[in-house]
């Protein structure tokens, strides 16, 4: 079999799997391919983007749900974990969600960015050139809070 022929097989077998609504694992074992080359040919015949990173590849996500700024600073030493309890606390809103929640540091030229992305958080850290005008989200919270 020469290398079009090969081609244009896989391409008929990944679009036999894209309809059958399989998993590729699943797909493989009813019709007897190896997995690996069906992942294989998965990936080669993938339509290329324009651009050399994927859409889906951006972080953060252009789909975000929402974007929560927290307005008090935290201790940078704190991690994910500690972060999504604070969120879960402070805004009542399920970490788990996708949104991005967004802290600082006491000398507001840090930023730390909370997001969870199916299967784990994604944890950014950012050193600012200038400092960030987070009083005026803290004046806005705290106005929120007596009204």
């Amino acid at each position: 079999m020469d290398a079009k022929a090969r081609v244009q097989d896989w391409q008929i077998i990944i679009s036999e799997w894209q309809a059958s609504g399989l998993s590729g694992m699943a797909f493989c074992k009813v019709n007897n391919h190896a997995y690996h080359k069906f992942s294989y040919w998965r990936r080669r015949l993938r339509p290329s983007t324009s651009s050399p990173v994927a859409q889906s590849d951006l972080r953060p996500a252009p789909h975000m749900p929402a974007i929560y700024l927290y307005p008090m600073p935290i201790d940078f030493r704190k991690q994910a974990n500690s972060l999504a309890v604070l969120a879960e606390q402070s805004f009542g809103h399920s970490p788990f969600s996708g949104a991005l929640y967004a802290f600082t540091n006491r000398q507001r030229n840090k930023i730390k960015c909370l997001m969870w992305e199916g299967n784990g958080f994604v944890l950014y850290l950012e050193k600012l050139e200038r400092l960030l005008p987070w009083n005026r989200v803290k004046k806005l919270a705290e106005s929120s809070q007596q009204g």
